[in-house]
């Protein structure tokens, strides 16, 4: 789906496309907290690693996954 179909639907009349529009988003969401928590690996992992462990279940499983990958080798993922 396009940007401005999602685009449509958040500005509908009808709070069901409303929040159809919110829930296409999300996966976005979760990339975005994957990227955000992987880069800040470099800086702060002390915090990084605070952060997994105060959400738990809370913070996505892919999330979980590539970030400790990060704090363990230094890379995203496996090769």
């Amino acid at each position: 789906m396009s940007d401005e179909q999602v685009r449509a639907w958040a500005m509908s009349a009808d709070r069901w496309w409303r929040r159809t529009a919110l829930i296409a988003t999300v996966a976005l969401n979760v990339k975005a907290l994957s990227w955000a928590l992987r880069s800040l690996v470099g800086v702060a992992p002390h915090r990084v690693r605070g952060f997994l462990v105060a959400h738990g279940d809370d913070v996505p499983a892919l999330v979980r996954r590539e970030v400790g990958h990060k704090l363990e080798t230094g890379l995203k993922r496996g090769r």
